[in-house]
């Protein structure tokens, strides 16, 4: 991918996804893009949500166009001339995960988000009040002690 197409997308069409990653968390999708004003998003989304209503959204928002292709290239470990611009219709999850249940496929994000622990570029942000509503609740509920008989 040329620098000047990522550019061109992100301005005039307001955003271009650059990686679409199923591994990461079995049964979603973690779908990254650069849009206008120097966005980057990180959505995590399954088959069954609509990605503009559901999933769970991450953003950075960069300086300049630069700083945010070389935070991207040493995140993904991988050029932005190795890049491709993944088409939108083209979501393939795999067979495996499709008839896990729903919840199961979100649990291992969400306790990730709780921990901290969730790969992200540099100085990412949860975007969306989802998970940090729901991270608020359970901090103010004491843990529940496992019983051993």
């Amino acid at each position: 991918m040329e620098k000047s197409e990522i550019l061109s997308y992100a301005e005039l069409s307001g955003g271009i996804e650059i990686d679409r990653d199923y591994e990461i968390y079995p049964g979603l999708c973690r779908s990254i893009w650069i849009r206008r004003s120097v966005h980057v998003g990180i959505e995590f989304f399954d088959s069954h949500t609509d990605r503009d209503e559901g999933g769970e959204d991450f953003f950075v928002i960069y300086p300049d166009y630069d700083s945010a292709i070389t935070a991207l290239e040493q995140f993904l470990k991988k050029p932005f001339s190795a890049w491709t611009k993944q088409n939108f219709l083209n979501l393939q999850f795999p067979e495996a995960h499709e008839h896990q249940p729903i919840v199961n496929k979100w649990i291992p994000l969400f306790q990730g988000i709780y921990d901290n622990t969730v790969i992200l570029p540099e100085h990412a942000q949860i975007a969306n009040g989802y998970f940090e509503m729901l991270k608020s609740h359970a901090m103010s509920v004491p843990k529940q002690q496992s019983s051993t008989s």
